[in-house]
């Protein structure tokens, strides 16, 4: 018990410091005048105080935020004529048609099956109206059901009610829903006559009220402020749970304005030059889905992938001629220091073969199988086993004595696997295609691009899990079982799919056969499932054998 006791005392306070990664505090004398510093393992001071403190002293807290859109964005500028990205321009069909098809894999921030759904039923036509949907996608606005009323409204299936005047006019924009946080006080100013540090300050309380008697306390004073305006007890209550929904993630104004720059500048890049787009994304990109879906995109936008070459590559992904080059830090096992030492011997002089590569750069005999087998020393015209040999040769003996060229190569299903392995993605066919040719399949599978046209029909859909999560609807105040939403990829598109919840999820690159009947959600298609199948790995196959499906789970 007195442990208990103990324990109670010291719950919620601090147990360490660490470095914020963007933030910095700014005062107007000396920093050590105004707060107890310390230093951080690298040397830099560190304040003893986090945000809350900060600001409680009146100083000035900014957050730094990274976005891999950034980098994204300054490289493909580099290889437009102008050298840099034109500011967004509103007027721009093509990219506003982009966004209304929801065809933003790659652009950060706009490539999750939920924000594609949301672009497909709100059509953003500006800037501002692509800054509202990134904000109504976080969990402070889109609780308590707000985000599927807000469609339904947007699209003229639902009135918005009323609640006061004044709120009215001040939310008609967002039909009647606070969207983002500073909406909040503007509302709290208008409506109950609150200066801007007035409402900033009852917002906090309202946000930040955790305990059961925080929260009495401030709906007592947010139900004074209403009846002095006579709003309803039954309106404002319903207002105040609004407000109270943003003590979960949201997104002010300037932060959601930013984000839509970026997301309408990465859509316009994505619309007007795709190929320096998909390098640039290729290079940056952390996103939700693997990498080897982005290349898969890119094929489909008709871009050529090349493979790494020991003569052509550089370190990343580039832009050659009307193709993308994969970079030689691609491939797995291979050292930062083999590929600065490729690249400054390529400059004195080409290699002239196998051998002369091997003797200059100095390989490990692992780094050299690695290089073989993702097909970066094809540009020597032999075969890879061929290759292979010379390597092993000249790793053991530091010679390469001749040898004879008439290795067969490797069948195509094997370089497929080699590739996968060593580079994550296909330079070959879709990963869906090369299951299809080794599994035995029923008939009458139906392409991703099709299933709009097989709406309320049973199909049967194939391909490769690329995002999986589990939604439990009572998280964000809704009732409802949990649902299983899995995207899968195969060669004409993306398959988003509702299944039962199950407490495993699937991998992803499962190669799953799943049945159902396909549904309009508003603009978007997705897949009801009633029944899924799972296919063993690519990577685990034999070469030569070909696999029966193996039931993993079904509904």
């Amino acid at each position: 018990r007195r442990i208990l006791r103990l324990a109670h005392r010291i719950e919620g306070l601090p147990h360490h410091l660490a470095v914020h990664i963007g933030g910095l505090v700014v005062a107007d004398e000396p920093i050590w005048r105004t707060m107890p510093l310390q230093k951080a393992p690298d040397g830099q001071p560190l304040c003893q105080h986090d945000k809350d403190g900060c600001e409680a002293f009146g100083l000035v807290k900014l957050d730094l935020l990274g976005s891999r859109a950034l980098g994204i964005l300054n490289e493909a500028a580099s290889h437009l004529p102008s050298g840099s990205i034109p500011p967004p321009d509103e007027a721009d069909t093509a990219v506003v048609e982009t966004l209304a098809h929801a065809d933003t894999l790659g652009c950060v921030q706009l490539e999750s099956p939920a924000m594609r759904g949301l672009l497909a039923a709100i059509k953003p036509r500006n800037v501002f109206e692509l800054a509202r949907v990134l904000a109504l996608i976080r969990p402070g606005a889109a609780s308590l059901g707000a985000k599927r009323s807000f469609i339904r409204r947007h699209l003229g299936l639902e009135k918005t009610p009323s609640i006061h005047p004044k709120l009215d006019r001040i939310l008609a924009e967002n039909y009647g829903f606070l969207v983002f946080e500073d909406d909040i006080i503007v509302v709290l100013r208008e409506l109950f006559g609150l200066s801007g540090d007035e409402a900033d300050a009852l917002r906090r309380r309202i946000v930040k009220a955790a305990s059961p008697s925080a929260k009495r306390a401030v709906a007592d004073e947010f139900m004074q402020h209403a009846r002095r305006i006579s709003l309803q007890p039954q309106k404002a209550a319903s207002l105040l749970m609004q407000m109270a929904k943003f003590n979960q993630y949201s997104f002010c104004r300037a932060h959601a304005a930013s984000y839509a720059r970026l997301a309408w500048s990465l859509a316009w890049l994505k619309t007007h030059h795709p190929l320096p787009f998909w390098c640039a994304v290729l290079n940056n990109i952390a996103g939700m889905y693997p990498r080897w879906l982005y290349v898969e995109e890119a094929k489909r936008a008709g871009i050529r992938i090349l493979a790494p070459c020991v003569q052509r590559s550089g370190v990343g992904f580039s832009v050659e001629r009307d193709a993308i080059r994969v970079g030689l830090a691609a491939v797995k096992g291979i050292s930062a220091t083999l590929v600065a030492r490729i690249l400054a011997e390529r400059q004195k002089a080409p290699f002239a073969g196998i051998a002369d590569f091997l003797r200059r750069c100095r390989p490990t005999l692992p780094e050299a199988r690695s290089l073989i087998l993702a097909g970066a020393c094809d540009c020597f015209g032999a075969p890879r086993p061929h290759l292979l040999l010379i390597a092993h040769l000249h790793c053991r003996s530091g010679t390469c004595p001749p040898v004879s060229s008439s290795l067969p190569d490797f069948p195509d299903d094997r370089k497929w696997l080699d590739e996968w392995r060593l580079l994550g993605f296909s330079l070959r066919e879709h990963p869906a295609e090369f299951w299809r040719r080794r599994v035995e399949l029923p008939d009458g599978i139906t392409p991703a691009a099709e299933l709009a046209h097989r709406a309320g029909q049973k199909v049967r859909v194939f391909g490769l899990v690329v995002a999986a999560r589990q939604y439990n609807p009572r998280e964000r105040g809704l009732s409802g079982r949990d649902i299983l939403f899995l995207t899968l990829s195969d060669p004409t598109g993306l398959i988003d799919c509702h299944l039962p919840a199950h407490k495993n999820l699937f991998p992803l690159n499962t190669a799953l056969l799943i049945e159902g009947i396909p549904a309009s959600d508003r603009a978007t298609i997705y897949l009801h499932a009633t029944s899924a199948v799972c296919v063993s790995s690519p990577l685990s196959l034999p070469d030569t054998q070909t696999h029966h499906l193996r039931t993993c789970l079904a509904y």
